[in-house]
């Protein structure tokens, strides 16, 4: 346990082994000069919100800057959401006009709420696959001269060895149980 009881990537070595933790820690430099943010619908209950209450600790004491911001929406916006969370279980989703509105009118409200919008003109965005087949993941499209950069892939030995770069609104494909964290900076295009 590191200064007040907060855990460290070391206390994980009885069950990863030495060679994983310092593995991790080659992976963490790689990103030690971004701030991320993980975004959520409560702080309390649910899985997700045991998991970032530890994971966010984590984050930070191993050197990335690390938030956790709750998303602020009303029933609607919710009843949104949980449709696209059935809809990744593999239920059928049909999102009108009306509702893909609301949708990204609230998002973009809790961008800016959160000062997200528009951070070093790029975005960033995390995949996990915890299935043990590979997925695809189709990137959301930006505006013309923008593509998305691969900059971590928890598959790859080292970082930076996998260097993809792709339009928005083209498949991603994704190992089995790894997380990869993707980019999208500008780029000119004349």
């Amino acid at each position: 346990m590191g200064i007040h009881g907060l855990v460290q990537l070391e206390d994980y070595d009885q069950f990863a082994g030495p060679k994983m933790i310092e593995r991790i820690k080659n992976k963490v430099r790689a990103l030690q000069h971004l701030h991320v943010a993980h975004i959520n619908s409560t702080c309390s209950g649910g899985g997700v919100a045991e998991l970032l209450n530890s994971l966010t600790l984590l984050m930070n004491n191993s050197g990335i800057k690390t938030g956790w911001r709750i998303i602020h929406g009303g029933p609607d916006f919710f009843s949104i959401t949980k449709k696209m969370h059935n809809a990744l279980q593999g239920g059928k989703i049909n999102l009108s006009a009306r509702k893909r509105l609301i949708y990204e009118e609230v998002i973009h409200e809790n961008a800016v709420r959160n000062h997200l919008e528009h951070h070093n003109g790029d975005t960033l965005m995390a995949l996990l696959n915890a299935h043990d087949k590979a997925s695809e993941f189709v990137l959301p499209s930006q505006s013309q001269g923008r593509q998305w950069t691969v900059v971590l892939d928890s598959k790859e030995a080292s970082p930076g060895t996998r260097v993809v770069q792709k339009d928005g609104g083209k498949a991603f494909t994704l190992e089995a149980r790894s997380l990869a964290i993707i980019s999208c900076e500008w780029r000119n295009t004349l």
